[in-house]
């Protein structure tokens, strides 16, 4: 028996680091009794529980709506855009009715594994962000057009931000106004100034 009185204790973050080596000791519960083990021997035991054997590999390919599909000799997968695939061996059809696919091959045929839609709300496809750069010349003054139906939404004048004016901001510099699509700046812009302004469409 153990003399608790006799030994110390540290804990864990206490000990001296050292990278894993296969042949490093673990300890392990059997039971009530307290027994030792390799890392070695663990990770060949989780390759065991998982199959390591049939794990299924990524097939980076690329495939198209109606293209017939290249023979599986292994369990894989691979990721495939909406429409129908053939194969070739007298197997059905692989028909994907959402944007992204993951079919899976067994080394025989390959199945859908799973659908996974992705759902774009069309609206927000006008509000990417575009950006256009401008140089302010001589006769260039605050005013700036952009092209109809454009909403600025950021600017930048010689790296310096500004910003689109909300109520209550009207008297600060660093503010632009958008009236059609012509932009207004309220900072003075000096003649070969670099302008940048962000917009939605």
């Amino acid at each position: 028996m153990i003399d608790p009185n006799a030994i110390s204790t540290i804990r864990v973050g206490q000990l001296v680091e050292d990278p894993f080596n296969v042949t490093d000791n673990i300890p392990h519960e059997v039971g009530t009794d307290l027994r030792r083990g390799t890392i070695g021997d663990l990770a060949t035991f989780i390759a065991g529980i998982i199959g390591s054997s049939d794990a299924l590999a990524f097939l980076p390919i690329s495939v198209t709506n109606g293209q017939t599909l290249p023979d599986t000799t292994k369990n894989e997968w691979f990721l495939a855009g909406k429409g129908t695939y053939t194969q070739t061996g007298g197997f059905p059809d692989i028909v994907c009715t959402e944007e992204l696919n993951a079919i899976v091959g067994n080394g025989t045929n390959w199945i859908l594994g799973v659908e996974i839609p992705i759902i774009i709300d069309p609206l927000s496809l006008s509000g990417f962000i575009k950006q256009v750069f401008l140089k302010r010349y001589l006769a260039d003054g605050q005013d700036y057009a952009l092209q109809t139906g454009a909403t600025a939404t950021f600017a930048y004048i010689d790296g310096y931000p500004q910003y689109l004016e909300q109520t209550g901001f009207e008297s600060d510099l660093n503010t632009f106004t958008q009236v059609g699509n012509i932009i207004t700046f309220k900072t003075t812009i000096e003649t070969d100034s670099q302008i940048l302004i962000n917009y939605s469409l």
